[in-house]
């Protein structure tokens, strides 16, 4: 062999021993940052979508609980409607009666002094007290209606907005 040809065959040999080496390296290597990308953006889509749904369950559990919610305080103010007439006409019904009974007998301390006896007096009283007292309770479960209902409605309309708000935010979370 001549000098030249050894030349030759050992640059061959080497070229060889490194295609061989380069060729077999990949198949060693550990997987690259260019394999794992699409790995870990498929679970952080998946985490995306996990989350999306959890977003939508409690939205929709709380749209489902306000609009129960809704639902107890139109009944309570269908009631309250439904009694409010009555307790007008019970509270104007003992208003008239005070009032007739005060400007037909010439005022309080009249119909005191006109007592006969001292039983006459208590008897007098009594009855005046119960009237006053039935007047005023009258009026006072007139102004706890009106109060209620106002208060019923009031809260309607802040849960019907926050029922909106929750609808909104399960709209949003399937649209992510």
């Amino acid at each position: 062999m001549t000098p030249a040809r050894r030349i030759t065959s050992r640059a061959a040999g080497a070229l060889l021993a490194g295609l061989l080496a380069c060729a077999v390296s990949p198949l060693a290597a550990p997987p690259t940052i260019a394999a794992a990308d699409p790995i870990s953006e498929l679970q952080d889509i998946q985490e995306r979508i996990n989350q999306s749904n959890a977003d939508y369950e409690a939205a929709t559990e709380q749209v489902n609980q306000l609009q129960e919610q809704i639902d107890e305080n139109e009944e309570r103010i269908a009631q309250i409607e439904a009694e409010l007439p009555d307790a007008q006409e019970r509270a104007s019904s003992s208003m008239r009666t005070l009032y007739k009974m005060q400007q037909g007998s010439g005022g309080l301390v009249e119909m005191l002094l006109s007592a006969e006896d001292f039983y006459d007096l208590l008897t007098t009283i009594q009855y005046l007290d119960v009237i006053q007292s039935h007047s005023s309770d009258a009026v006072e479960e007139l102004v706890a209606l009106s109060e209620e209902l106002e208060q019923t409605r009031d809260s309607l309309d802040v849960q019907m907005a926050q029922a909106e708000q929750e609808r909104q935010a399960a709209a949003d979370a399937l649209a992510t």
